[in-house]
């Protein structure tokens, strides 16, 4: 007869790596959460394992701990943990599948969000598309209409990602948003807006290709002084970058 393990003997070292783990103490958790595990091999300990590892960076050794959480209990929380270290691990196709695993257990927005991203990273677009506005459907957040803007802006669909990427910075101001914005007026011929887009992106975080981007919409409007003096600035960052990058 199997003996019934009891709650006792891996309860306290469950209970306090649950507490340090909502403190950020993602590695003295790990540990109470193995002597737990020792005692008694719990699916939610697993799981939390496997986010303190995620949060640490310690993808491979996170992965393995969701599969033994799923080994144990099929839940949506694990499935998507699991779904976004192979994502960090770039294994899209993996990922993916975790994901649809999770969101068919529990429609979770974080879960389409990432799933989205899976299908964008494989340039299936419109996967991407369908996914993002299934997660802004639960809950409308910057990142979903950043990738839904990205996603209609691969297909050509400018009006769309201008809209999008309009929505995404109502909700938070990003860089990103606001360079991918001035691309999409750019492709659509309204250069000056999209030279406040690219202002904008640079007031937030100095990017080359910000000023690239104004280079060639001040270049379209015949501002040719103006025009040479972004590029010459994206031309000094973008070299700057390549030397430190072979450093």
């Amino acid at each position: 007869m199997k003996e019934r393990v009891g709650r006792n003997s891996y309860y306290p070292f469950y209970s306090v790596g649950l507490e340090l783990y909502k403190q950020g103490a993602y590695i003295a958790s790990i540990e109470n959460f193995k002597n737990s595990i020792k005692q008694h091999k719990n699916w939610k300990a697993y799981q939390v394992v496997g986010w303190s590892l995620y949060m640490t960076n310690l993808i491979e050794e996170s992965i393995l701990a969701f599969t033994q959480s799923l080994a144990i209990k099929t839940n949506w929380n694990s499935y998507q943990g699991l779904g976004l270290a192979l994502m960090k691990s770039r294994r899209y196709p993996e990922a993916i599948k975790a994901l649809e695993k999770s969101v068919s257990i529990k429609s979770e927005w974080k879960s389409f969000n990432s799933l989205a991203w899976c299908y964008g990273y494989l340039n299936h677009y419109e996967n991407a598309i369908t996914e993002f506005k299934n997660s802004i459907r639960i809950k409308e957040d910057w990142n979903s209409y950043y990738g839904l803007a990205s996603a209609h802006f691969h297909l050509e669909e400018f009006y769309k990602a201008a809209n999008a990427y309009k929505k995404s910075i109502s909700l938070k101001r990003s860089w990103k948003s606001y360079h991918g914005l001035g691309l999409t007026l750019s492709k659509l011929e309204k250069y000056e807006d999209a030279i406040i887009a690219f202002q904008n992106a640079n007031s937030d975080k100095e990017f080359w290709d910000s000023h690239r981007g104004i280079g060639e919409a001040l270049l379209k409007l015949d501002r040719f002084s103006e025009s040479i003096h972004s590029f010459t600035n994206a031309w000094n960052m973008h070299k700057q970058i390549k030397l430190i990058d072979s450093i």
